[in-house]
């Protein structure tokens, strides 16, 4: 979205530079009106230009702030949900070897195999803590952009509206 944006407004300097190259100035009476014609045209070119770029800097730095921001969250918990897979893989090894271990091993093994739990309790009572405060920060930075957007939005469609009026 934000990117079709910028491509409009880019647009639309090309479109207004292209309008001033056309302005001539002959002393023929409907060539100089056509010149003036063009040179509103442009000049109105320039004010939608503007709109559209100050709309797009607007989504850039509210919610594409806040997208960028949820992505990277999102990468952390599949991360941290990633090391707590692992640690329950080690878990289930742990009770299978204690299952097969011998009498003289078996003391070692009971030592491993609590060990393991601990710390996949630790790593679990952890992730549910962490994923609580994502979830929580997510909502409430998702409103703070919005917000954002909004009036960011609206200060873009007063100028807007006060630059057409004209």
């Amino acid at each position: 979205m934000v990117l079709t944006e910028q491509r409009l407004a880019v647009a639309c300097g090309h479109f207004s530079t292209s309008l001033q190259l056309g302005i001539s100035q002959q002393e023929d009476q409907t060539a100089q009106e056509f010149s003036k014609m063009c040179l509103k045209l442009s000049e109105v070119i320039d004010a939608v230009q503007k709109n559209y770029e100050s709309v797009a800097e607007n989504n850039i730095n509210t919610i594409g702030l806040y997208l960028e921001l949820y992505s990277r969250y999102l990468e952390a918990e599949k991360e941290m949900l990633f090391r707590r897979t692992c640690k329950l893989v080690e878990v289930e090894n742990a009770n299978k070897n204690l299952e097969k271990a011998k009498a003289i091993k078996k003391a070692t093994m009971e030592e491993m195999k609590k060990a393991t739990d601990k710390e996949f309790k630790e790593i679990s009572g952890m992730a549910k803590i962490e994923i609580q405060n994502f979830h929580r920060e997510r909502v409430r930075a998702f409103q703070q952009s919005l917000m954002g957007l909004c009036v960011s939005q609206l200060n873009t469609a007063r100028e807007s509206c006060a630059v057409f009026t004209q």
